[in-house]
């Protein structure tokens, strides 16, 4: 019957009554454009619900003739919704819309009483066309040979398409009869390798006249077999066979299902537990297992030995419970509670077989399945002796603490001590300093007096410079290392110098940030005073910059075109007191702060044509 036939004779029929319809649909522009199309081609009422709990509410104050529901829906598709509306013997005749790839789907709402399957993706006037005719039936239940030959040529397409094999067998002569792609694919034959051939021969490794089904008269047997296919590789199935009656004939419906993927995963399966289980008896902590209940189901040899019972003790007791003291029953409550919730963990006490106490830190988790607790793992640590040691710790920090009390009062003491000294030093040196240019100026005819008070001035200067040292010295360490922009400790050092002599300070170290305190201005001042004194007359410019070496480290440089370090001297560069001028503490005191830093210290300058510092920063 062609499609405009069918809508000239649906149009034409007289309906007693107005037609209420009940159309389920998340898409609104559908449903808009069916209940147009309906409500135009009879006295059809339509009412629409976008979801199957919009549709449920309808139902609890309207009665409907039909129920057109689509398949694919958020939340519940439509055959749940179907199933819903069984659960609450609402037998309304209902109308499935779905798509025509998905066959499992229509075969299995025909198995829960769907009325009809129409096609949601096919022609609109053919769509329109199946609706109304099934609408129609369905009103009337008038079963059209038509509706029975699509669903019969479309059944026929499922059992073709299905991904599990199906073979019939003739049971009196065991004959494959018949079978669908699956099981040709799965068996690794061609129709004529399989029509015709013995089932027990092709198929089944069970010998003839051991048949469960022909020979044993079961009704239907399913179990996991191994199939041999045609290129001899077996592979593991589940075959399920039944026996079935049609047209007075006796068949064996047999389907295969190739299972090779869940076998994989059982011995993965198997793998896994047999780990857990050597990992569950060797650990050193004590361990319980228990059911949802808190009831103990295995323990491990830590939790017998911890305890001083024997499994058998545990097992099928409260898990939580056991071996409490009286006093702490009521925390086993609350420590249930959090474990429901996934997860607990706290310091408390426990009373081993023998009744002595002992303290423990005790955790465990929630064993869930499908977000369902199924059970619980808990763990005893004895925890006695860790008391005891935290103690004694803590008896030690207050000593410490005690003493680091006294220690800061003494490097205060010493602090201002230090400063009062130096600040007295500094005026007599100041003193002393004028009293020598005063000199100087009256002998000068007297070379002898005149070369000793330049000495002595030069004596001054030094003990000025171990001044310095001192207060600097002081401070190292006692400041705490923050993020330090490198050119700018550069330029703070350069412009403390009055005069730099006519000597140009490059610095290229822009952006450039480090882990330090205000002593990296301080070891930039030592190492341009140091370049300004031994460096002229030669020296023209100093430069401080940023590179990454071969082995990717950080490195920071200081080098001028100075003199360079002598070669006598290189080797003892950073000792304390080595210098051919001044104290011989400014170089050490450099690598002091460097030290301090978590950085090293090279000068691997040329005599001759400057020096160059090179700090490795990690």
């Amino acid at each position: 019957m062609s499609t405009s036939t069918k809508i000239n004779i649906i149009t034409a029929w007289t309906f007693e009554k107005i037609i209420r319809i009940l159309h389920v649909d998340d898409d609104a522009s559908f449903l808009q454009n069916t209940k147009k199309i309906i409500e135009t081609n009879g006295e059809f009422h339509v009412e629409n619900a976008n979801s199957a709990s919009d549709a449920m509410s309808k139902l609890k104050f309207g009665k409907y003739d039909v129920i057109l529901s689509d398949y694919q829906m958020p939340h519940k598709n439509g055959l749940e919704f179907l199933i819903e509306l069984r659960h609450c013997c609402i037998f309304t005749p209902f109308i499935l819309l779905a798509d025509r790839e998905k066959a499992e789907v229509v075969v299995k709402a025909l198995n829960l009483g769907v009325f009809r399957y129409v096609e949601k993706n096919s022609e609109p006037q053919k769509v329109s066309a199946q609706l109304l005719e099934a609408i129609e039936q369905a009103y009337h239940q008038v079963p059209i040979k038509s509706g029975l030959r699509e669903n019969v040529d479309f059944l026929r397409e499922v059992y073709d398409t299905q991904q599990t094999g199906i073979i019939i067998i003739q049971p009196a002569t065991h004959t494959i009869v018949a079978a669908n792609k699956a099981a040709f694919n799965l068996i690794g034959a061609t129709r004529d390798q399989l029509i015709g051939k013995l089932c027990h021969t092709a198929i089944c490794p069970i010998a003839r006249n051991k048949c469960p089904i022909t020979d044993l008269n079961q009704t239907i047997i399913e179990e996991e077999q191994v199939l041999i296919r045609m290129n001899n590789k077996p592979i593991p199935i589940l075959k399920t066979a039944k026996k079935v009656r049609f047209a007075d004939e006796e068949y064996v419906i047999e389907s295969i299902v190739d299972i090779t993927r869940q076998k994989i995963k059982e011995q993965k399966l198997k793998e896994s537990d047999k780990k857990c289980k050597i990992l569950f008896s060797t650990n050193p902590e004590a361990t319980v297992f228990c059911n949802q209940n808190f009831v103990a189901v295995d323990v491990n040899p830590s939790f017998t030995t911890l305890f001083g019972c024997s499994a058998d003790d545990v097992k099928g007791r409260d898990a939580i419970n056991i071996f409490t003291p009286e006093n702490l029953k009521e925390q086993n409550n609350w420590i249930k509670q959090k474990l429901r919730e996934g997860h607990s963990e706290c310091l408390t006490k426990r009373s081993r077989f023998d009744g002595s106490e002992f303290d423990v830190y005790m955790s465990g988790n929630a064993i869930c399945l499908n977000d369902t607790v199924t059970g619980f793992v808990l763990i005893f640590q004895d925890i006695s002796e860790r008391f005891v040691v935290d103690e004694e710790l803590e008896r030690m920090v207050d000593d410490q603490n005690v003493q680091l009390g006294k220690t800061r009062l003494l490097n205060e003491q010493l602090s201002v001590t230090g400063g009062l000294t130096r600040h007295d030093i500094r005026n007599k040196l100041m003193a002393l300093t004028f009293k020598a240019y005063i000199a100087k100026k009256r002998s000068a005819g007297n070379s002898e007096v005149f070369g000793c008070l330049t000495d002595i001035e030069e004596i001054t200067r030094n003990i000025a410079r171990l001044l310095d040292f001192a207060k600097t010295y002081e401070v190292l360490g006692t400041q705490e290392q923050t993020r330090i922009n490198v050119s700018k400790m550069v330029a703070d050092a350069a412009s403390l110098f009055v005069d730099l002599k006519g000597v140009t300070v490059i610095n290229e170290c822009e952006d450039f940030e480090v882990k330090a305190d205000t002593l990296l201005m301080e070891l930039f001042h030592n190492m341009i005073d140091n370049s300004l004194k031994y460096g002229a007359p030669k020296i023209t410019k100093i430069r401080v910059y940023v590179r990454v070496n071969q082995e990717g480290f950080t490195e920071l440089v200081y080098e001028d075109n100075g003199n360079g370090i002598d070669p006598e001297i290189k080797a003892r560069l950073f000792q304390k007191g080595v210098t051919t001028k001044g104290t011989g503490y400014g170089l050490w005191l450099i690598r002091r702060i460097c030290e301090m830093y978590g950085w090293s210290v090279q000068e691997t300058g040329e005599y001759g044509q400057g020096v160059r510092f090179v700090m490795k920063i990690p």
